[in-house]
């Protein structure tokens, strides 16, 4: 059944009988009292066309009721259904017919083919007089991904409609979704689906949820008890009261409440935008901490506040977390205190409301959703007495419209979406539930209110979520390692990764030291973080061990850090400094910078400013950074590129890391091998303890290819510390 959240009934197309029914389905519980009824900002969507005048004759004769049952197969054998038209007459009609227009749209956009507007299309060979046939859609129960039923709601029986078109040995299958307004010919016959509230929605899928999905009970880590009944089972130290119960009835009651842990009652986090400085939310300080505590006036909640307590109310849920408002803003231990607690906030909740498609937090959960086309065709009851319209319409990719929400773009989300169990995504084009359901590993389980299901991949790799990290955006750029932290200790307790330190871990160095900017980085000096963690650049980086083929160690190792526990600097903790052993050559001069990179050695003796290496780049469409030929003795042995892309100032140290045959295309190269390296420069800021116990001290500034491993045989492996 398709459960749509809210799509409000355009005026035009109120029933003209309206009134009780004998026959009509309980299809809602009673509604709240007038008093506590939500007010839930809706958005009024109009039809495309001018209703039933603008349809052609083949849609006017159209009697969705009888369509014929739906088929799983795509096989020709199976290739029947009512007859609407011919590829012809609909690629044709189209162009006047609104409906016609929704049928051809929908098999080409499942099909992801695109179709020239042509009586005959040359790009899939369909023939003119191809019949266009029409099947009834998903019903109730048909569709195992469809969650739950509201208690005392009968399910109607047509949510969709199949458009079948033949193509090769099979055939397209597209989908037209409908739904008739509650109250209608259509409805009151059980033949078409209405709509849900979209506390209604998400009750519906949430209690299926939490009653059938055993993954989505257990914790990231996916050992130990359900969530729920776990005696570590805490809420976060305050909540948001949504409202109480008095003689049964709910009465609203916001406040904020202390020591909540003690309630060990269920809540839901709110997930949302902050958005520009004069759109900041309310917050709690120091100042109103107390006032919260006793009373928090509702019109001072900014509209996605007050949306996601009155969703609360309506499905019975007493507590909220909202991080402006459960943490006190302006006092810093109370930020650090409950920041490095957000990891359990997140995935203890119930649930997570995402307020998705808001840049902030006077938009709402539904004042952002943009108008579906919606498209009118009669309906007929079986006696002929009445006519009221069905509404049609194609589902907007929902998959698509998460991916580049706004709320989807900020780091700090990440861990959020990662960590939570379950979450309710509301977006510009529709309601989206995700939980962690999936039916295959590192997948989650999307339904949208459509009724369409998906599985959506999550990174289950940390160098891949790093990468997906530094692509979003950060407000405070000293968050960058706290609003990862919490993910990074559920990583560890997998126990699939140990020694986190500094957004890297250390059963993957050194290759995850070579990471690199995929256009230029910026060094965030002061910010405590080494110069070998990502975490000290901003933009956008990647890993280079996605291109290790067979590649071992080359001389370079961790060392262990209980062996030397000293602290350099207040501003230099221990767990910044990176023991190794290693070889370390500085490289005698640079050549650059060059547009052109080179992969084997004789065509790195090429690059220049000039010549066939310089030519192919110029004339082609690769694009690299400015990348630097390192020199020794006046041989090219290799190239390097710099984090900020500016020459680093000083002496450059080339310390390989890794050892890797050249790629097949370069097999007869003189040198079989290459090293992966990067390029160091000494720790000036720290020369007082340069030699200390042993170390030499560097910091990194790039990252290079080096051709000539017996450029390195009389070197020693030496102690040295990256900083």
């Amino acid at each position: 059944m398709m459960k749509i959240g809210w799509i409000p009934l355009p005026a035009s197309c109120k029933p003209r009988h309206a009134g009780s029914s004998m026959d009509a389905p309980q299809a809602r519980p009673p509604p709240l009292p007038a008093c506590l009824e939500p007010h839930l900002t809706l958005v009024v969507f109009q039809p495309t066309s001018t209703p039933r005048m603008a349809l052609c004759d083949a849609c006017m004769r159209l009697r969705i009721q009888r369509l014929p049952d739906p088929v799983d197969s795509s096989e020709l054998s199976t290739y029947s259904g009512y007859p609407h038209s011919t590829t012809g007459q609909l690629l044709f009609s189209a162009q006047s017919c609104p409906f016609c227009a929704l049928i051809k749209e929908s098999f080409l956009r499942v099909g992801h083919y695109h179709i020239p507007e042509a009586v005959v299309d040359e790009t899939l060979r369909l023939e003119p007089s191809t019949p266009v046939l029409l099947r009834a859609g998903r019903r109730e129960g048909d569709d195992e991904s469809v969650i739950g039923d509201v208690e005392g709601r009968e399910a109607a029986r047509l949510n969709s409609i199949d458009v079948l078109v033949a193509h090769g040995k099979k055939y397209m299958r597209g989908r037209v979704h409908l739904y008739a307004p509650k109250g209608s010919t259509a409805n009151l016959a059980r033949d078409v689906d209405d709509v849900m509230r979209p506390s209604e929605l998400v009750q519906e899928w949430l209690s299926t949820c939490v009653s059938q999905h055993e993954l989505c009970r257990k914790p990231f880590h996916g050992k130990g008890d359900i969530i729920e009944q776990s005696v570590d089972h805490i809420p976060p130290r305050r909540l948001i009261q949504t409202f109480e119960f008095c003689w049964g009835v709910k009465l609203p009651k916001r406040r904020l409440v202390e020591d909540a842990f003690l309630l060990r009652a269920p809540y839901v986090v709110l997930s949302h935008c902050w958005g520009s400085t004069d759109k900041r939310p309310l917050c709690t300080t120091r100042d109103n901490f107390a006032m919260h505590r006793r009373h928090m006036a509702w019109h001072r909640f900014p509209q996605t506040f007050q949306d996601a307590i009155q969703l609360c109310m309506e499905i019975s849920i007493q507590y909220l977390w909202i991080d402006s408002l459960c943490i006190i803003q302006d006092d810093e231990d109370d930020w650090r205190l409950e920041s490095a607690n957000m990891a359990n906030i997140y995935e203890r909740a119930l649930f997570t409301i995402a307020a998705s498609s808001a840049v902030n937090s006077t938009e709402g959960l539904f004042k952002v959703r943009k108008s579906l086309n919606l498209v009118e065709i009669p309906y007929n009851d079986p006696e002929g007495e009445r006519t009221d319209p069905v509404l049609f319409f194609i589902e907007p990719d929902l998959g698509k419209c998460l991916s580049t929400s706004p709320l989807n773009q900020r780091a700090w989300v990440m861990q959020e979406y990662f960590l939570s169990r379950r979450t309710v995504h509301f977006t510009t084009q529709g309601i989206i539930w995700s939980c962690k359901n999936g039916k295959r590993p590192h997948t989650r389980h999307m339904t949208s209110e459509f009724g369409s299901s998906w599985e959506e991949v999550f990174e289950d790799e940390w160098s891949r979520l790093v990468q997906s990290y530094t692509r979003r955006e950060l407000t405070y750029k000293s968050d960058k390692l706290v609003a990862i932290e919490g993910l990074a200790t559920r990583f560890q307790s997998r126990g699939e990764e140990s020694g986190y330190r500094q957004g890297l871990f250390e059963r993957h160095m050194p290759h995850d030291l070579l990471w690199y900017g995929e256009g230029r980085l910026l060094r965030d000096v002061g910010n405590g973080i080494p110069s070998w963690s990502w975490a000290s650049t901003t933009g956008p980086i990647s890993f280079k061990a996605s291109v290790f083929e067979n590649a071992e160690t080359f001389h370079a190792k961790i060392a262990p850090r209980s062996y030397r526990d000293f602290e350099v600097k207040e501003n230099l903790p221990f767990d910044s400094i990176l023991y190794m052993n290693a070889l370390v050559r500085r490289i005698d001069n640079l050549e650059g910078p060059l547009q052109c990179q080179a992969f084997c050695y004789e065509d790195v003796q090429d690059m220049g400013f000039s010549g066939r290496i310089h030519e192919d780049y110029k004339n082609g469409s690769i694009n690299v950074a400015p990348t630097f030929a390192l020199l020794s003795v006046g041989e090219k042995v290799g190239w390097g590129v710099f984090d900020e892309h500016g020459k680093s100032g000083g002496d450059v140290f080339c310390l390989p890391l890794m050892k890797q045959r050249v790629w097949e295309g370069f097999a007869l190269s003189k040198e079989p091998h290459f090293l992966w390296a990067l390029l160091v420069s000494p720790a000036v800021f720290i020369e007082d303890y340069r030699g200390m116990d042993g170390c030499e001290w560097y910091q990194r500034v790039g990252w290079g290819l080096h051709f000539v491993p017996s450029w390195f045989d009389e070197l020693i492996v030496r102690d040295i510390c990256l900083v």
